[in-house]
């Protein structure tokens, strides 16, 4: 389904939004209206994802997405950004790694990636949506505790959780492309642009050292970490690359999965993801919090 974008800013003008952003890489565009503009609404129009973010004063954000939305649906969300609340809004008052409806807990990275793989077109079906969660809600419990900071210098295991899970990601990539390098992303740039030669690439794999801690959490999470393998290749290979381009990303900032030539692996929905990430990160955190918009985590916390 495809939406009119004038239809949707006639929409919004009607209610007293101003458009703040039209992405026509990942097909979103953004209004800012409410209270003291503390509501922002995306609108993804080729799939019909509605995002809505309400920021209170003191009880911190509310955040709803609802798929396959018309025109009508989207015109009384607009008047009533609000008019889910009892069905699907999920509240944070910290930064920690959870958003709450009613009794529920779901990690942020499954709410990233439901909204974001739904609104870009990358996820199909109810099965994808929930495949993805349980990977990035098993993946998650095993770093933090659900009121725990996403630190990432502070996962439990130290780097026993991080090189265990990164083991099994460059097996997931092998068995989805085969052969494969690890490098920076400017570094795949720079040689691709005849920059750097192919000795300059820093094509180091993720945690390739001896940690004392990896026996010690493959003894507890061992089974963990292949449930994770097996969610992994029961997904379609675009998301399967995706997902993992974001999870190596998130732990080893600016690192990316690239062919024998370093050139990044990639798929149609890449560019609209990226876009669509950082675009989450600008609506959900806080500018203070010192977080990454496009992976939701902290590398260096400041005191």
């Amino acid at each position: 389904m495809t939406l009119s974008v004038r239809s949707i800013r006639s929409i919004a003008t009607r209610h007293n939004y101003t458009e703040i952003g039209c992405n026509e890489t990942s097909r979103v565009i953004s209004f800012q209206g409410g209270r003291n503009g503390s509501t922002r609404i995306n609108v993804y129009y080729t799939t019909g994802t509605v995002g809505t973010c309400i920021n209170h004063p003191h009880r911190g954000k509310s955040q709803l997405f609802r798929r396959n939305q018309s025109l009508d649906d989207i015109e009384a969300i607009f008047a009533n950004p609000r008019v889910h609340t009892g069905e699907g809004y999920y509240t944070r008052e910290s930064i920690s790694q959870c958003w709450k409806n009613g009794n529920e807990l779901v990690r942020d990275s499954a709410r990233r990636w439901a909204l974001l793989g739904s609104g870009t077109g990358l996820v199909k079906n109810e099965r994808e949506a929930r495949t993805i969660a349980e990977i990035c809600t098993t993946w998650d419990d095993l770093h933090w505790y659900r009121d725990e900071i996403p630190n990432l210098e502070e996962t439990h295991f130290k780097c026993g959780s991080r090189g265990a899970l990164m083991i099994m990601l460059c097996e997931v990539v092998r068995e989805t492309v085969g052969e494969f390098r690890v490098c920076h992303f400017t570094d795949s740039e720079k040689y691709q642009n005849g920059e750097i030669s192919k000795h300059e690439v820093n094509d180091e794999m993720p945690h390739n050292h001896q940690c004392r801690n990896l026996v010690p959490f493959l003894q507890d999470h061992q089974d963990d970490v292949r449930y994770i393998k097996i969610k992994f290749m029961s997904l379609r290979k675009a998301i399967r690359i995706e997902l993992a381009q974001w999870f190596l990303g998130r732990d080893d900032a600016g690192k990316r999965f690239t062919d024998i030539d370093f050139l990044v692996i990639k798929t149609p929905y890449s560019q609209a993801l990226t876009d669509a990430h950082i675009e989450y990160g600008e609506s959900m955190y806080p500018k203070t919090a010192d977080m990454c918009n496009h992976c939701g985590v902290i590398y260096n916390r400041r005191d």
